[in-house]
């Protein structure tokens, strides 16, 4: 019976390490490709007008949209766009999306407020009181990425979003690391303490392995909504595009399936 058990056990680790490997290896190699920009045409912009019943009814969207393009890196941004519309929320967080990506999607949706920085958004129908990037510390060879930090206006009290992305190094090494610098920055600032929501494309998932564990809700000491698959969008492996919160009330969480990017979008509402 031990022996079996065993067995099952082993079976269930290399199964485990085989899902994180496709998963993250799809990261790594679609990464390195070659491909030119996405061309934005503005007749193809639709003007949505759109505003909230209510200021402090809240919903969130983050989306990876990977520069406009789908997972055969063929331009999809007017899908994407309808993507975003079809599930249309208050406050929209987008990563991988380009300056110009950036404008046309705040000028073809109808948001009031909005804030672009090193390939990431927040969009939003409530007032943005405050935004400011955080670069993390490169401890490895792939690119620096960041977190967006804003305070929007919610009625009386403000709401923090941090809209993330982690880098996507295979081994996992510069996520924990970045995990860690995360957990340290909401420490600092005494976010812990508000309205916080940290969301975005983290490139990684919860790994409970014999030999090595990792624990993304321990690491942030946040309260995790719970999420199905996102990546890759084809056939979504791995839960990589996250929410994580404290001193906030979530009544629904769900993922749009879409093949339009490389990633399922996540929807929260508050």
């Amino acid at each position: 019976m031990n022996r079996t058990q065993t067995f099952i056990d082993s079976m269930y680790t290399f199964i485990e390490y085989l899902r994180i490997f496709i998963g993250s290896g799809f990261i790594f190699l679609l990464s390195k490709l070659p491909v030119p920009p996405v061309m934005v045409t503005p007749n193809k912009i639709r003007k949505v007008s759109f505003s909230p019943d209510n200021d402090d009814d809240v919903s969130i969207m983050s989306y990876n949209i990977h520069n406009g393009r789908d997972q055969l890196y063929q331009n999809s941004i007017d899908k994407i766009i309808e993507d975003i519309e079809e599930n249309r929320k208050s406050i929209l967080c987008l990563q991988e999306v380009s300056k110009e990506l950036y404008v046309h999607i705040k000028d073809s949706l109808g948001y009031k407020y909005g804030y672009h920085e090193d390939d990431k958004c927040v969009l939003s129908d409530h007032v943005l009181l405050d935004n400011d990037i955080y670069f993390f510390n490169n401890v490895g060879i792939y690119k620096t990425t960041s977190f967006l930090i804003s305070g929007i206006k919610i009625g009386e009290e403000e709401l923090y979003i941090l809209n993330t992305q982690l880098s996507y190094d295979i081994a996992l090494y510069n996520q924990f690391y970045e995990l860690e610098e995360l957990q340290q920055y909401i420490s600092k600032k005494d976010l812990g303490d508000k309205k916080l929501m940290v969301i975005g494309d983290f490139n990684c998932a919860d790994i409970n392995l014999k030999n090595y564990q990792l624990n993304i809700t321990d690491i942030l000491k946040l309260d995790k909504i719970k999420l199905d698959n996102t990546y890759p969008s084809v056939l979504p492996l791995v839960p990589i595009d996250k929410c994580f919160t404290t001193n906030i009330d979530v009544k629904n969480s769900s993922v749009v399936t879409t093949t339009n990017s490389t990633h399922f979008p996540i929807c929260i509402e508050l």
